[in-house]
């Protein structure tokens, strides 16, 4: 095993990391069985810590059991939640670096990156034509169709240039969850673990190429 363990799931016997348990002394969920948290039917969760097994309060004798060595146990010590608010905070200047970067692309390159759209726009509509002129040569009909499929894709990726309504959405939640970390670290209330972090948080390329 190359990767050391903390704690092992009482009900499905997964093995897993220190990380797992983050800022907590023990996990809450099993990421395979779910074990560890049961919800009640107005939503109330509740933490079962019986559900796992601390592997380096284990004997010799247990460890080996489960086909492990003391080597390859690893005891958990809970990670501090500032330690935690500065990395999330990382994350959102990034995020937020990211959203400044794909604003100046498109201001300084705007001009060539839409006459490059609109000729490739004008050869796309020219290869439509084409294949309905090929419909009875099927070797032509396929050359003419991958290389349509290639324009297509070109032009997804020009349009996808442009920030989006979307792109704005995702930076001012990331502005809003920055003044939160940042509250925390100033001696404020920490911020809860709703953070959408993904740069572009799940935007995909508009419908068509425009």
């Amino acid at each position: 095993m190359s990767v050391a363990v903390s704690f092992r799931c009482r009900q499905c016997g997964h093995l897993t990391g220190s990380g797992h348990a983050g800022e907590c002394r023990l996990p809450h969920r099993c990421p395979v069985c779910g074990g560890g948290v049961t919800f009640s039917p107005q939503g109330v969760k509740t933490i079962h810590p019986e559900s796992w097994e601390v592997l380096a309060d284990a004997t010799p004798e247990r460890l080996a059991e489960l086909g492990l060595t003391p080597a390859e146990v690893e005891r958990h010590e809970p990670t501090p939640k500032e330690h935690n608010v500065r990395a999330g905070l990382e994350q959102i200047r990034a995020g937020l670096a990211y959203h400044e970067q794909r604003r100046a692309h498109w201001a300084a390159n705007k001009d060539f990156i839409v006459a490059q759209f609109a000729a490739l726009d004008a050869q796309h509509a020219a290869l439509g034509v084409q294949l309905d002129a090929v419909a009875d040569d099927p070797a032509e009909l396929a050359r003419l169709s991958d290389e349509k499929d290639r324009v297509r894709q070109r032009l997804v990726a020009l349009a996808d240039l442009e920030p989006s309504a979307r792109d704005a959405a995702h930076e001012a939640h990331l502005q809003e969850w920055r003044a939160k970390h940042e509250a925390h670290l100033a001696g404020g209330q920490a911020p809860p673990r709703t953070l959408r972090v993904g740069a572009r948080d799940g935007a995909g390329v508009r419908d068509g190429a425009r």
